[in-house]
């Protein structure tokens, strides 16, 4: 009787079992063509859950580890990326493509120097490489202000993936920060073309049309609501149109309601004080620009608006008080647009970027100063006049640690 059942039992699994094993390896195929999708979107998340069946099943391939690899740099989990390029290296993985991830994850972190004209040379060898190497480097270089370098990669990341939106959002903020507003007008609506829910390139476009066609401003603003509701950045914009198309009771109304939902709003503040000066009273405008000061202590429109209110009001000492933080900060914008000229055009020296980061910090851009403070150290790590920056900043906020800190590294950096 056992040996009949056992019998059985193999004459089951010979018929069954192949149909089984192709049915596994056709469940892992169809996840493992799901993850390349994925990543092809740059949807990491997901292409981290879709490769789970084929690191399993696959046990014994180095490509399933490579995909995960590039996944988990994608969500920026870089030690969980260098786990998986070591076992994709270990099961025979491609090791031209495992190095380049490796040099990815490098240039992603931050440490681009040592690896740039590695990155560019694989490139040049396979131009496949182009859309991986030049998301990571134009990336890099928008944060780090080397705007022409940025615009350059995006425009060869374009040139293998002309569809991508992302790269043209990018390149449409590329050329904001660069002062064409032209041409930033052109990427956003080419983004929009490819993409027309993509919000945030609604409204930087609209933001851009305000004060020349507030008209077609309004339509993608207006747009923009019926998919997002109503935001602060969306009754601002639509304050903003109703205002350039001269219907203050309807912009006030909107700005109302903006500022009693968020009364924090600094930008929401300062149009209902711009709309008061215009269409109000000055004493109805000077409450609403020493609000939106509160809010926005350094905001140059705001300190001049203020300053006029206070002088019609004949509040001269403060009028007087109000402008002297304005040219203070008149000045500071000057050294600051300077600072970034220089930068253009000596991408590598990290003085002008550390006077950059100073003048932000100075006029309470926390975020913006400390990226232009860390792109100097990343040029010269031991920048005695950026750790000095920071040791100054990190006294004044109360942590005594980092000061000192900062403070002996600039010490012992040599004199230059």
């Amino acid at each position: 009787m056992k040996r009949r059942s056992r019998r059985v039992i193999w004459f089951l699994l010979l018929v069954f079992l192949p149909g089984l094993t192709a049915g596994v390896l056709g469940w892992t195929a169809w996840h493992h063509l799901a993850a390349r999708e994925a990543l092809r979107r740059r949807d990491y998340a997901a292409a981290r859950q879709e490769l789970s069946p084929s690191l399993r099943v696959w046990f014994w391939s180095g490509e399933p580890h490579l995909l995960a690899a590039r996944a988990a740099r994608g969500v920026e989990a870089y030690d969980e990326a260098e786990r998986h390029l070591a076992r994709s290296r270990d099961r025979g993985g491609d090791a031209g493509a495992i190095e380049l991830e490796r040099l990815l994850g490098r240039a992603q972190r931050g440490d681009l120097a040592p690896v740039e004209a590695e990155l560019l040379k694989r490139i040049e060898a396979n131009p496949e490489y182009a859309p991986l190497v030049m998301e990571v480097l134009a990336t890099h270089y928008f944060k780090t202000y080397q705007l022409l370098k940025a615009r350059l990669a995006l425009q060869s990341w374009l040139d293998e993936e002309p569809g991508w939106v992302p790269a043209w959002y990018l390149l449409a903020q590329t050329w904001e920060r660069s002062g064409n507003a032209a041409e930033a007008r052109e990427c956003y609506r080419r983004a929009l073309e490819l993409d027309p829910d993509h919000d945030h390139a609604r409204l930087q476009l609209a933001g851009l049309l305000m004060k020349g066609d507030p008209r077609e401003a309004l339509s993608h603003v207006e747009y923009a609501r019926r998919r997002l509701g109503d935001t602060p950045p969306v009754l601002r914009g639509l304050a903003t149109c109703r205002h350039m198309l001269n219907e203050p009771d309807e912009a006030r109304r909107l700005l109302d309601r903006l500022v009693a939902e968020h009364p924090g709003d600094g930008a929401g503040l300062a149009a209902r004080a711009r709309l008061a000066q215009e269409h109000e009273s000055p004493e109805q405008a000077e409450a609403w620009y020493r609000r939106a000061a509160v809010s926005q202590p350094y905001e140059r429109e705001v300190l001049y608006g203020w300053s006029v209110s206070l002088e019609q009001l004949g509040r001269r000492e403060e009028a007087a008080a109000v402008r002297d933080r304005f040219r203070r900060v008149e000045v500071d914008l000057t050294r600051l647009a300077a600072a970034t000229r220089r930068v253009a055009h000596s991408p590598h020296d990290p003085a002008p970027r550390c006077e950059a980061g100073i003048i932000l910090l100075r006029n309470g851009q926390q975020a913006e100063g400390f990226r232009w403070l860390a792109s100097a150290l990343e040029l010269d790590p031991g920048h005695a006049a950026t750790h000095q920056a920071l040791a100054s900043y990190y006294e004044q906020a109360g942590d005594p640690a980092r000061s000192a800190f900062h403070r002996e590294v600039a010490q012992a950096a040599p004199a230059k």
